[in-house]
């Protein structure tokens, strides 16, 4: 019932399946990408719940600037996306109960205490640690220059999701490259956190744009902050990915 809890699961279930991919080099890989699959089913069921909090919290903020003509249209729409989210959470509940996910408990459980690890990890250098990150933040360099002048959200999202696993592939071995690798993790999660409110926004938007006809003017109200809180995401990330792209943040890498 809890956001925060339902946060919080979240993050640490999409964290564990970045570390899966990460590390698989020494760990067996069928085990490991069998439980990666499984896991991105309880994100998924995880994701439905929180999707729903994040535009409740979004439309919480905004209800205030709604004009007064428009403001009982605009808390009669907050009410109806609270009757999703208490839906979606009745459906993970029901997720919760089925015998996949206590399996799914037990093997992590098991996989904490003794993870089936290949032989070449019992000798692990830490500059072949390092190197792991490596791909994740190449794939990350390559998406952003592929990309047109004015990218489409759907490409922005795409590139928020290579800057979530590339931090998280950073923050994984961060004690290993220092304060210089504790910078350039802090800056990938500005990265994600501002292309994040971006594809926030045009969620919401899409969704506020699906509502029933009568409540179109207020919807319309809503829309409008949407689009400008995107509007603002998008002239910004490229300020932080010219921060986040210097010598000084990735040398560590090697």
């Amino acid at each position: 019932e809890d956001p925060e809890g339902v946060h919080q699961a979240r993050v640490a279930t999409r964290r564990l399946r970045s570390d899966l991919r990460v590390f698989r080099a020494f760990l067996e890989r069928s085990w490991a990408d069998g439980l990666r699959s499984d896991l991105r089913w309880l994100t998924d069921v995880l994701g439905e719940v929180r999707d729903l909090d994040v535009m409740g919290e979004r439309l919480t903020e905004i209800l205030p600037a709604v004009p007064t003509p428009e403001l009982e249209s605009a808390q009669e729409i907050l009410t109806k996306l609270q009757g999703e989210r208490a839906a979606a959470v009745a459906v993970a509940i029901e997720a919760f109960r089925e015998p996949f996910y206590l399996d799914l408990l037990d093997r992590l459980v098991d996989a904490a205490a003794g993870p089936p690890l290949r032989a070449e990890a019992n000798a692990i250098a830490p500059g072949r640690l390092i190197e792991l990150t490596r791909k994740p933040w190449r794939k990350l360099r390559r998406a952003v220059d592929s990309l047109p002048d004015n990218p489409s959200p759907d490409e922005l999202h795409r590139l928020r999701i290579r800057t979530k696993r590339a931090r998280y592939a950073a923050e994984a071995v961060a004690d290993l490259g220092g304060e210089s690798a504790e910078l350039f993790s802090l800056a990938l999660e500005e990265l994600q956190d501002v292309l994040g409110e971006l594809q926030d926004a045009v969620v919401a938007a899409r969704w506020l744009r699906a509502l029933e006809p009568r409540y179109a003017l207020a919807a319309g109200e809503l829309i409008g902050f949407e689009i400008a809180r995107a509007k603002l995401a998008a002239e910004g990330w490229r300020d932080i990915w010219r921060s986040l792209n210097r010598p000084e943040l990735t040398a560590w890498l090697g």
